[in-house]
């Protein structure tokens, strides 16, 4: 599974994150959702950090969430909710890779030309892969 589908299908499973923005409003790449509010999760940039003599790697991965709401309140309402759910949180991507950590390293938030509120947080996750 990739990190994404992973991000989504625990968004899906956080009853107040799936509350506030249900998981069928959230895609992964592309959206072709025109319905607000909405979110996309994907992959920004992926990097090797080292290698081990065992065979391990460790990766990281920058994750972009954008998300378009109508409402400032309920926006930010949904930002620190996804921060709250995912922030230094760890898990098994698959039987090879573990997330060690996922990182908040930049969040903004604009009004577009519509009044529509453009709000991105990116997050970096910290992945082990072993052989």
């Amino acid at each position: 599974m990739l990190l994404e589908q992973a991000l989504h299908q625990l968004w899906s499973d956080d009853q107040t994150l799936n509350a506030l923005l249900p998981a069928d409003h959230v895609t992964t790449g592309r959206s072709r959702l025109d319905a607000l509010p909405r979110a996309t999760i994907c992959r920004e940039s992926q990097r090797t950090v080292c290698r081990t003599n065992s065979g391990d790697t460790l990766e990281e991965i920058t994750i972009d969430m954008r998300l378009r709401h109508e409402s400032f309140a309920d926006g930010i309402a949904i930002v620190r909710q996804f921060l709250t759910t995912f922030e230094h949180s760890h898990f098994d991507l698959s039987e090879n890779a573990i997330v060690l950590a996922l990182q908040p390293i930049k969040d903004t938030c604009h009004q577009e030309n519509d009044n529509t509120w453009q709000f991105q947080t990116k997050l970096l996750a910290r992945i082990l892969l072993k052989p």
